[in-house]
């Protein structure tokens, strides 16, 4: 269908002259690609406090154990390898859900990150004051 029957039809369907109909359509595409936007922004910030998360888990429990030390860039690798092998494929009701909740969760898992992050520099601090690892 070309750009004037979708306008038509949705001048027909809202009973709105074609201009409003096209104005509509506009402000409709706008916010959506603010939306995109946004949403693309908060997932790559998340991307990369994850690698830096990675990173300094590795440093902190893997490294004393032999392997040697990986860069940010590697965790993502690993970060999108876990990703590929481990993560269930979105449910029919995650899929249809609002830019409020797909920001909010992506918010969320930055958090989770924060809170990983802290969880394992207060073992690896432990396993130093007690003389085990680190």
């Amino acid at each position: 269908m070309t750009n004037e029957v979708l306008r038509s039809r949705l001048a027909d369907l809202t009973g709105d002259t074609q201009a409003k109909a096209i104005h509509r359509v506009q402000r409709a595409f706008e916010r959506h690609w603010s939306f995109a936007v946004l949403s693309n922004v908060l997932a790559t910030a998340r991307l990369a406090l994850s690698g830096c998360a990675v990173s300094l888990l590795w440093s902190w429990f893997v490294m004393p154990i032999g392997f040697p030390r990986i860069g940010i860039l590697q965790s993502i690798g690993l970060i999108f390898l876990a990703a590929i092998i481990a993560r269930p494929p979105p449910t029919p009701q995650e899929k249809g859900q609002s830019f409020t909740y797909e920001c909010g969760h992506e918010i969320g898992l930055m958090g989770a990150v924060g809170s990983i992050l802290l969880a394992g520099w207060v073992v690896s601090k432990a396993g130093q004051w007690i003389g085990g690892i680190g």
